[in-house]
Parts: structure tokens; sequence; C-alpha cells
């Protein structure tokens, strides 16, 4: 996919250079936050040591890329990675409780309790979304509790 986005671009616009390097740039930067995911430790001294700036440096290529050409525009617009985008800090509320949940209740991490735990997640996290999240989001200001401390 990722080659097809860059080639196809490359194709569409060779007398673009800006864009054909924004496209190549956000699939290097893509490639990059893949391989961290999947090849790096979470507790080597490297990341301490600048390894978490220079992934904030690859993501923020990663972004510019997806927003100078039109190909990643496409792809990250789709309703579905809308739709996880929307439920996102509701998905991250929700995971690890869940998470826990089904742990302990199933005693065993094999596919079926992941995929139990993939849709309870996501249960969750719209029900969080619907009732809690969006009616305090679109309450007046005036109406909101504030605290102060001091």
């Amino acid at each position: 996919m990722v080659l097809a986005l860059v080639f196809g671009r490359v194709h569409q616009s060779a007398d673009d250079p800006r864009s054909v390097a924004s496209t190549v740039l956000g699939a290097a930067a893509l490639l990059a936050v893949v391989a961290a995911f999947l090849l790096a430790d979470f507790d080597p001294p490297w990341l301490l040591e600048g390894g978490f700036a220079a992934f904030g440096v690859v993501c923020a290529a990663l972004i510019h890329g997806a927003l100078r050409s039109s190909r990643w525009r496409s792809v990250l617009g789709n309703r579905g990675l809308v739709s996880v985008g929307r439920l996102s800090y509701s998905l991250y509320l929700v995971h690890w409780p869940v998470s826990l949940a089904v742990k302990s209740r199933f005693h065993h991490t094999g596919v079926p309790a992941i995929v139990l735990m993939l849709a309870a997640t996501v249960a969750a996290a719209v029900v969080l979304h619907r009732t809690i999240e969006q009616p305090l989001r679109r309450r007046p200001a005036s109406n909101r509790l504030v605290l102060t401390a001091g």
C-alpha cells in the first residue's frame, strides 16, 4: 500500500517535487513508526537518551506528509480511521480496565480473548463517548464545574 501511494503520487505529479517529497517523507515515516512498534523493546536506555525525541520527529514527518499529500489525506480520511480518531480518548480511557477484566475472567490471552477485549473496548468506548464525553463537550461553558487550586 505504501509503495502504491508513493509510486502513484510520483506518477501523478512528477512536476511538483514538494508534493512528491511530502509523499515519500510520509511513507518513510509511516514505515519507521510501524517498525518501531513491531521491533522496539519497551525498556531500552536509548529511548531516554533521545529516542523519544527522535520518535516525535518521525511522527511530525508523518503528519507533514499526511497534510501535504492528497493520497495520504484520502487514506487517513477513511471513515473507519476517522471514527477511531473520534473515539480515541474514550478508547484510551477504557482499554486498560477492559483488558484487566477480560484477562482476570478468562485466564488466557489467545485470539478469542483478544477479539473479546477489542469488542468490549470498542463497545465501552462508544458508550463513554456518547453518554459522558459528548454531552460534556456540548454543554455551554457557563454550566461547567470549574475547579481551581489556591
